[in-house]
């Protein structure tokens, strides 16, 4: 299997009825390879230039097939975290059950074992950062096969590997022509078309009950000119250009508004613009309200499914992580994830160590009724100007 491409592998290290008569010839037959699937498992370059994204996985899973059951060790592993050990409790596998009795479930408990985990199977964390640690946790898995289920080699004897990721790969526009624009918002349910005024594109569209709303984009070449929206009966506001656009998940446009060092939002629901990071002014900060948190000329501009906004501050070299909508719920502190799911509190975590400021919608916050003490350590209360103020400011926009 290619370590670094999604996908799955299944090998038969056993047929069924060859017979294993002790525990050692058990071990003696099949340690090595064992080991090797399990090593090739667990093993992660140190660092993410080296070949691995947020979000990666992998697991291996030793099995034997009795008629009517599945009885399985597996290994969960992603880069940078223990790997979770997992023996079948017959809980979601109901064929096992009669191979985990009371004696089995004692043998489990004195190899460190305990039930645990969304599929209630005995599992723990195990660390596996060298061939030793993997020859380990090999022998460990024969053992359980063959003291535990009782394999004395007459099931088939199976492994099987999977790899995979949780991210998704998304596009991050640095410039669009008028008539880009114009099929970017199309594409999230406006009505668009291009229109000429006095010699300059207009990208207009409609959407519900909010007609005329306007975009006039500056010519090809003059970036210095401004990008200007005229919703229905308001008022003309400008962008500065605005290298770095995303779309939100409702539908909402997002802008790096470099030149205005804000973040901007166009609202599809009402066809208006506002400033949700910034205020207009170049500086570094201070953290906390948006609206008062000023970036230094950002590029990048991201939003998740979630409606969290990542911005890149270009020129004062710093990412910043702002959370809105329903993704304020990630900010809580004492939040339990599934086993087997990405913990986002530990990536949380090693960005405030290195000084990344976390910022929490507070108007969202007030709608979900989350005060400033539920949030985890390091994250603060911010506003949309402060998220426009760290877009301006951003080069370049990681994905994850």
């Amino acid at each position: 299997m290619d370590e670094n491409a999604a996908g799955s592998e299944r090998e038969r290290l056993a047929d069924a009825n060859r017979p294993v008569e002790t525990i050692d010839a058990f071990i003696d037959a099949h340690l090595p390879r064992v080991t090797a699937r399990l090593w090739s498992t667990c093993c992660w370059p140190e660092s993410m230039a080296e070949g691995w994204k947020v979000g990666d996985f992998r697991y291996v899973i030793f099995s034997v097939e009795p008629e009517g059951a599945s009885l399985y060790v597996q290994f969960w592993s992603e880069p940078g975290e223990d790997v979770v050990m997992e023996v079948c409790s017959g809980a979601w596998n109901p064929g096992a059950v009669e191979y985990v009795g009371r004696p089995e479930r004692g043998k489990l408990e004195r190899l460190g074992f305990a039930v645990d985990g969304r599929a209630d199977n005995f599992g723990k964390e195990v660390t596996i950062a060298s061939p030793a640690d993997a020859e380990r946790y090999a022998r460990e898995v024969l053992t359980v096969l063959f003291d535990v289920f009782g394999y004395r080699g007459q099931w088939p004897f199976e492994v099987q590997r999977e790899q995979g990721a949780r991210w998704e790969m998304a596009a991050t526009y640095e410039s669009l022509t008028p008539e880009d624009f114009g099929k970017l918002a199309a594409e999230v349910g406006y009505d668009a078309a291009i229109v000429d005024a006095d010699g300059t594109p207009i990208v207009a569209w409609s959407a519900g009950s909010h007609a005329g709303n306007t975009l006039l984009v500056a010519r090809p070449g003059q970036a210095d000119e401004p990008v200007r929206v005229n919703p229905a009966g308001a008022s003309v506001d400008s962008l500065h250009q605005a290298p770095g656009l995303a779309l939100g998940p409702g539908g909402d446009i997002y802008l790096a508004d470099t030149e205005s060092h804000t973040i901007r939002v166009i609202r599809k629901s009402t066809g208006r613009i506002e400033t949700i990071v910034g205020d207009g002014a170049k500086g570094a900060g201070p953290d906390g309200d948006p609206l008062h948190c000023r970036l230094d000329r950002p590029h990048g501009v991201f939003v998740d499914r979630e409606g969290n906004v990542y911005i890149g501050d270009s020129n004062n070299n710093k990412v910043r992580v702002f959370l809105l909508g329903d993704g304020v719920i990630c900010g809580l502190a004492g939040l339990n994830p599934p086993d087997a799911t990405y913990n986002v509190h530990e990536l949380f975590k090693q960005l405030t160590q290195r000084d990344v400021p976390i910022g929490v919608c507070f108007p969202c916050m007030e709608q979900r009724g989350v005060p400033d003490t539920m949030l985890i350590e390091g994250a603060r209360r911010s506003t949309m100007d402060d998220l426009t103020a760290w877009t301006e400011e951003a080069e370049k926009v990681l994905v994850f």
